[in-house]
């Protein structure tokens, strides 16, 4: 039979056995945005889980025989650490990215960290994510020569990677520019024919730009050009 007293002592035992309990770790997040994992370092007890969100498309999560979001899209990946240990993981599509998760045992101390698995080499036939092109392409060694009495320019010009070149020819002293001159260059030194027929004695002036395949421009470049008398 449960009396008033027994029913009493049976509650301060339970409350004494809730307060007498170390509380649970939490479980970790961490949050994959702008090339990098934050925090890069987390603590958790053994048998709780670590949440990967990825706010950017792009990233993977890989440890030692085990990885996760392999379809490198954005949303969430959860690992459940049961043992003890330090885990480091890297992104697969970017090995500067690297993380450790430390797992503690009851009563053990957090032991020596292992050493940052190698990001594998991508599968063959599966291109990973590649990141955008944000470099233009630069111009250098940029000069043009006429000889007497041809309608032909030679422009030389060294790029830095293959792209597309416009050259805009103008008189100087003149206000209308001719027409636009558009050529495809190779990664190196390129030569270039330009027929400039109507050219008159003087001083021209070429704006020579280059953009590549992704949009990116490239500064003006300006080569002066002297056409003789006839």
């Amino acid at each position: 039979m449960v009396t008033p007293l027994s029913r009493a002592l049976l509650t301060a035992a339970g409350l004494s056995a809730v307060l007498a309990a170390p509380a649970a770790a939490a479980p970790a997040t961490v949050t994959v945005a702008n090339k990098q994992f934050g925090p890069s370092a987390v603590t958790i007890a053994a048998g709780e889980t670590v949440t990967w969100k990825f706010n950017e498309s792009g990233h993977d999560v890989a440890g030692s025989g085990w990885s996760g979001n392999t379809s490198f899209a954005t949303g969430t990946f959860t690992r459940t650490f049961p043992t003890a240990g330090t885990f480091s993981y890297v992104c697969e599509a970017h090995s500067s990215m690297r993380g450790t998760v430390t797992v503690t045992g009851a009563g053990a101390p957090a032991p020596a960290p292992s050493p940052a698995p190698k990001a594998p080499a991508p599968p063959t036939g599966v291109p990973l994510p590649v990141a955008a092109d944000v470099v233009a392409p630069s111009l250098a060694g940029a000069r043009a020569t006429l000889p007497r009495g041809r309608t032909r320019a030679r422009l030389s010009v060294r790029v830095s990677e293959d792209a597309w070149i416009g050259i805009v020819p103008r008189r100087v002293g003149a206000g209308k520019a001719m027409a636009p001159i558009l050529r495809h260059a190779t990664k190196g030194a390129n030569r270039f024919s330009l027929k400039l027929a109507g050219l008159h004695a003087g001083r021209y002036r070429l704006q020579v730009r280059a953009v590549d395949a992704a949009g990116n421009w490239s500064p003006v470049r300006r080569v002066t050009l002297r056409v003789a008398g006839r």
